[in-house]
């Protein structure tokens, strides 16, 4: 579980004392993001040909290690258009926000399996063993190595603007509409699972019930 923590800023840049001097960084992503693109080799491979067409003219948005031996490829989901003979019974199956999983030869794994995000990432952090998606209404938190949904934070127009490990902070347009807020996204303990912990350790003092 993740909460925000924010202050409130100007919508263009954010500026930091840094030593003698402020230095200010604008908000806007860059343009010029590498690109990876799995390699899809085996021709004889279905399902790897067809999740080849599925990642057809979507931009991947960068590479995130589960293991040692697998990565997981993060696509913005912009496709390509199939063509007009299959325009019907194809177009919806396409429009997909996807991660696939690869090897470090950078061939599909798993099956040549995907996973289907909730909302268009427009860029991504990893923190711990989680995934951050961000887009312009969510931040979609989903575990690195399963592709589990974590959770999901909302908001309008956000924009990651640092991640680390130390912190991941996020810009999000404020209620009055003119400024921003800038928000900390903290990890929690899962209170489910606390409780789980609780419960486990009451029944275990109950066998020393002294009463």
């Amino acid at each position: 579980m993740y909460l925000t923590r924010q202050s409130a800023f100007d919508r263009s840049y954010l500026a930091y004392l840094n030593a003698d001097r402020w230095i200010s960084h604008s908000l806007k992503p860059p343009s010029n993001v590498p690109v990876v693109v799995p390699t899809f080799s085996d021709s004889n491979n279905a399902p790897m040909q067809a999740l080849k067409q599925r990642c057809s003219g979507a931009r991947p948005l960068g590479l995130v290690k589960t293991d040692d031996n697998e990565l997981l490829v993060i696509f913005d989901g912009k496709p390509s258009f199939p063509s007009s003979a299959n325009l019907l019974t194809n177009a919806y199956e396409l429009r997909l926000e996807l991660g696939c999983y690869i090897s470090r030869r950078g061939v599909p794994c798993r099956s040549s399996g995907y996973l289907r995000w909730e909302t268009k990432a427009t860029s991504y952090a990893k923190q711990g063993p989680h995934i951050l998606l961000f887009s312009s209404e969510f931040v979609e938190i989903r575990h690195a190595a399963t592709g589990r949904l974590v959770q999901v934070v909302e908001g309008q127009d956000i924009r990651c603007v640092h991640a680390s490990d130390r912190a991941i902070m996020v810009a999000m347009r404020g209620t009055d509409g003119k400024t921003d807020k800038l928000v900390e996204l903290i990890e929690t303990a899962d209170l489910m699972e606390l409780k789980k912990q609780d419960s486990k350790s009451a029944a275990l003092w109950d066998e020393w019930d002294m009463s």
